[in-house]
């Protein structure tokens, strides 16, 4: 094994290994474990970054790729092969940044030449230091063993021409057991580390950490950007909001009640799906026809409760309330769907920038990791996980469900954080969930009654405007069945009283079965 120092400060590994293959160990090739990280005497740590400059096998090449586990990098072969039993001689080259401790007048090398990762046990081990200079050699210290016993005179050191120093074990190693080498080189041996160079080491150790944090800054700044645009009502995305009674109630009053349902039973009637009649104090509702084609799913699912199998009539009366509370369910089901979809759409192009970023954020960190598509794939499925967790975490149900819902949502969250810590640091992955978690509540506030949802309320409060403005011709016209629902839904009954009572002015049979609730 030879160790070249170069003058910028990366180190050049040149390293035979010699083995024989028996048919047990070594079946599927020579992969060569290497530390992810350095530490100086005071505990400290420096990520390391390899690259391979060619592997020889027998001098024929072979590739190789570099792959991490755990905090250990690895020199795999790229093809699974089968090692038939025989001697095979490995060359490995390769370089190694961020190697070199700086001390400030002194650079200091740290490297174990064995290497105590072998599941077999080493033969002959020897190295050979390189230095760019003579001299560049303070000081150095050779120990041979396991961390539990380091022996420091079984090691021969001896001079190998002017720039180089050889190690040479005296004994075999056995499993777990290391031939470790701690040398100082003089400052002026090598040429200071360039600015550049020393961004791109920094990297190494918290490269995850300021992408992680440039990406929250992005994501953050630009919803308060985009707030901004909606306080201005610029820059909003403008889509149709069918204006039922209910969501004229629901946008207007921001409530689900019985005015709500009862608008709807307009809306049938005007639809000619149902009549509404009453005698004395029978109410009653009669259903016209089968064809429902002009409802979505819930609003035919809660006719159902009304009128189920082949029935044609309900008589709304107190003792028949359960029926129709089931039907006012559906509804109010069905329109919190609604507008759940109507939230996502408006909110479609927000959603999608802040994932992206949050993707690309997610893709340049994985492309400092050795094996980098495996890292991606890790932080994209713990992000939706954790993504999924914290908008549980922040939906409105019952308090009982709420409890467990959150308690869900943690347990996710905290494992997503695990998972993440485990191929980024943990201050990367915190801010890796701290953007989920902006990208969720900036949503939520976009789609309250001052986000995006106001240019709509503004919208049904023209429509109110319109509706008194032309208030005499929808009156005395036959306007009124078209406008009643809404007339309900916007608290109008009492200015709207057609002068000749026309039957179709339902407003008063609606309001006594309002009075049921």
């Amino acid at each position: 094994m030879c160790i070249r120092d170069r003058p910028s400060g990366l180190v050049k590994f040149e390293e035979t290994i010699v083995v024989v293959a028996n048919g047990e160990k070594l079946r599927r090739g020579l992969t060569k474990i290497l530390p992810l990280q350095v530490y100086n005497a005071q505990g400290q740590a420096q990520r390391l970054d390899y690259s391979i400059v060619s592997v020889r096998v027998n001098d024929m090449p072979v590739e190789y790729h570099l792959a991490s586990s755990g905090s250990n990098a690895l020199l795999v072969p790229d093809d699974d092969y089968q090692l038939n039993p025989g001697i095979y001689t490995y060359k490995f080259e390769y370089v190694v940044d961020n190697l070199l401790w700086d001390y400030g007048n002194f650079y200091q090398l740290y490297w174990d030449i064995g290497g105590n990762g072998w599941n077999l046990v080493v033969d002959r081990l020897g190295a050979s230091l390189s230095l760019p200079q003579p001299g560049a050699l303070l000081e150095q210290e050779i120990l041979l063993g396991s961390p539990r016993g380091l022996l420091p005179n079984a090691v021969s050191v001896r001079p190998n021409g002017r720039f180089a120093t050889a190690y040479i074990a005296s004994r075999p190693l056995f499993i777990g057991e290391g031939m470790h080498l701690v040398a100082n080189i003089a400052k002026e041996a090598l040429l200071p580390v360039p600015l550049w160079q020393k961004v791109v080491r920094s990297f190494y150790d918290y490269g995850d950490i300021y992408l992680s944090l440039l990406g929250l800054l992005v994501i953050t700044v630009s919803f308060m950007i985009s707030w901004r645009y909606i306080a201005k009502d610029k820059g909003q995305l403008k889509l149709t909001l069918n204006k039922t009674a209910m969501v004229i109630r629901y946008l207007m009053f921001d409530r689900f009640d019985a005015k709500s349902v009862c608008g709807f039973l307009l809306e049938l009637y005007k639809k000619n799906i149902i009549d509404i009649q009453q005698a004395g104090d029978t109410i009653l509702l009669i259903k016209r026809t089968d064809n429902l084609k002009s409802l979505d799913a819930f609003e035919q699912k809660a006719l159902k409760q009304l009128f189920p199998a082949h029935e044609t009539i309900f008589n709304v009366n107190r003792q028949n309330m359960l029926p129709f509370k089931r039907f006012a369910a559906k509804l109010e089901q069905g329109l919190k769907r609604q507008m759940l979809k109507f939230r996502l759409k408006l909110n479609l192009g927000y959603l999608l920038f802040s994932l992206a970023m949050l993707v690309m954020t997610e893709a340049f960190i994985a492309m400092f990791k050795l094996n980098p598509w495996y890292v991606f794939a890790v932080m994209l499925t713990s992000s939706a996980c954790c993504l999924a967790a914290i908008a549980l975490w922040r939906c409105n149900c019952r308090r009982w469900l709420k409890v467990l819902a959150r308690l869900f949502a943690l347990d996710v969250i905290c494992l997503g954080f695990v998972i993440l810590s485990a191929v980024v640091h943990p201050l990367a992955a915190l801010l890796l969930i701290t953007s989920l978690a902006v990208i969720v509540v900036a949503l939520d506030v976009y789609s309250r009654r001052l986000g995006l949802i106001k240019h709509y309320i503004r919208d049904i409060g023209n429509f109110k405007d319109y509706l008194l403005k032309h208030h005499d011709n929808i009156v005395l016209g036959r306007d009124f069945l078209n406008y009643q629902a809404a007339v309900w839904a916007l608290d109008l009954e009492a200015d709207f009283v057609p002068t000749n009572q026309p039957e179709y002015n339902k407003l008063p049979i609606v309001k006594n079965i309002a009075s049921f609730f």
